[in-house]
């Protein structure tokens, strides 16, 4: 995957207008599903991500990795729809969890999807807590888990 070539694309580089003080705010772990790719932009972009193989969950249940997600205030960014079961993991109990389109949809929804999720997430990290957000290729936004206030 060519991150460097898609790093050019508008919607990352709109992005990188955020604050430094949001950034600073939100914190991410990067599920296996997304890989080092996203880590890697993210952390050139200024966020502070972890990826789940840094932190020691590469194979581990998907408990483990909302547990870990909560404890270190993190948003889980992920590719896998697993996480949007509410009868295994209730929103309420776990750390947020963003989905983002599965591989088959191309970089470009991916990048897409991953700059809809940092300008939401950029000035309101604290409203992603308990949450599962969905973001579909063209950007639109789904959200499970209660109301979301921009204030």
């Amino acid at each position: 995957m060519g991150w460097g070539a898609l790093a050019d694309v508008s919607d990352i580089e709109t992005t990188r207008e955020l604050s430094l003080e949001s950034q600073r705010r939100s914190r991410f772990l990067i599920d296996e599903s997304m890989g080092w790719e996203v880590t890697d932009l993210l952390r050139e972009m200024g966020w502070n991500a972890k990826c789940c193989s840094e932190a020691g969950l590469q194979g581990h249940a998907a408990e483990d990795i909302l547990t870990y997600a909560y404890k270190e205030s993190r948003i889980l960014l992920t590719r896998n729809g697993q996480f949007l079961d509410e009868g295994k993991y209730p929103h309420y109990y776990y750390p947020g969890v963003v989905v983002l389109p599965p591989p088959g949809q191309g970089d470009k929804a991916l990048l897409r999807a991953l700059s809809v999720c940092l300008y939401l997430v950029g000035d309101f990290p604290e409203n992603y807590r308990g949450k599962k957000v969905t973001i579909s290729p063209d950007g639109t936004v789904s959200l499970l888990g209660g109301e979301f206030y921009l204030t």
